[in-house]
């Protein structure tokens, strides 16, 4: 009886610890909030924007505050995603699907989260004709 009640105390210390060292890496960085914006199309030109990132759980949109771009006007969503701990796990931005006709679709995209969670660099790779070109939406805490 003696030995059951040490191995369950130890079990239960065990579950404590492993609960308080990683349940806090579930929760991750906290994207909620205005954000300053640049969106460099590519050999487009570039936009400064503020964004505002709403986050529900793991999934997120940002929203152009002002102005927008060439593609996505004011209170249109640029960004969605979604984010595990401090990792953004996908993220797709409003951009050109066919540059012949300029429909736009959400483009697959990278991202890294920087500065302790105050800095979001998302990259879209875009190939037409043979070419690639970069677009990249940085994002800066204000």
């Amino acid at each position: 009886m003696k030995r059951a009640s040490v191995i369950f105390t130890v079990v239960a210390i065990f579950l404590i610890f492993y609960q308080t060292s990683f349940a806090g890496n579930e929760k991750g960085y906290d994207l909620n909030g205005d954000w300053d914006a640049v969106y460099d199309s590519g050999g487009y030109g570039a936009y400064e924007d503020v964004v505002r990132i709403t986050q529900k759980e793991n999934q997120f949109v940002g929203i152009y505050l002002i102005k927008g771009d060439n593609l996505v006007g004011k209170n249109e969503e640029k960004i969605r995603g979604k984010i595990n701990g401090d990792v953004i796990d996908e993220v797709f931005f409003n951009d050109i699907k066919d540059g012949a006709t300029m429909d736009l679709h959400w483009a697959p995209s990278q991202a890294e989260i920087r500065q302790d969670g105050n800095e979001i660099v998302i990259i879209r790779l875009w190939k037409e004709k043979g070419a690639t070109t970069t677009r990249t939406l940085s994002l800066k805490r204000k």
